[in-house]
């Protein structure tokens, strides 16, 4: 392993430049210059993972930060009741949990993996050196996690405000070519799966979306108003 932490099972990178090539496709740090990602690439141990792996649960201490190199995953919450409500659907380049970094306490939600690949892991004493020291690694993080603030944003105007076929449609643009459940797009929307499948099934008959062999939605056009 070149530029790594060692650990068993942990993809291999053939030379240190492939690390960097590596940590600059993770968005903190993909606008470093490469003499400084080269000095993060020690601290980063990398693995894989596989579709239905929890990288850490609600409520555990923040004790890491993850990088997604391949593969998706969700952060979910669950209420009282049991149900499941996703609050972000994360892809290669993302850098979480975007809350407990810095005040520590407990992760908000947990990180479960959706589909194989690759994680890369930092410990949050490693990460707040490197933000100490240097304010570029410090505006990066701080950028990251305005984009994720904006977002649940984003998301509490359309669960407050837009009807639910609207905020069906508006998960499906945003994660087009992506296999996602009808579970999981009623978690995304905050509704019973049961009624989502009910937009869905309508947008179906409208041509509005199709659904490749893989599960990977497409979205063709506009809807009609019923």
């Amino acid at each position: 392993m070149t530029g790594t932490r060692g650990g068993q099972g942990e993809p291999a990178f053939a030379t240190r430049e492939a690390v960097v090539a590596a940590l600059r496709n993770i968005h903190p740090f993909s606008a470093l210059p490469e003499e400084m990602v080269a000095r993060i690439a020690p601290l980063v141990r990398w693995r894989s993972c596989r579709k239905g792996d929890v990288l850490f649960h609600e409520g555990e201490p923040v004790e890491a930060v993850f990088l997604l190199r391949a593969g998706r995953a969700k952060i979910v919450a669950v209420d009282a009741d049991g149900r499941e409500y996703i609050m972000h659907m994360l892809g290669p380049g993302d850098l979480f949990p975007a809350v407990g970094l810095f005040t520590g306490g407990g992760y908000p939600a947990t990180a479960e993996v959706t589909e194989d690949g690759t994680v890369g892991v930092m410990t949050r004493q490693d990460v707040l050196d490197l933000v100490r020291a240097h304010g570029d690694i410090a505006i990066g993080m701080l950028t990251a996690m305005e984009g994720r603030i904006r977002y649940l944003q984003e998301r509490i105007r359309s669960l407050a405000l837009r009807d639910l076929r609207t905020r069906v449609l508006e998960v499906l643009v945003r994660h087009m070519g992506e296999q996602l459940t009808h579970q999981e797009i009623a978690a995304l929307v905050g509704a019973a799966r049961e009624s989502v499948s009910r937009v869905i099934g309508e947008f179906k008959r409208q041509g509005v979306i199709t659904r490749d062999r893989a599960g990977r939605w497409r979205v063709q056009r506009a809807p009609t108003e019923d």
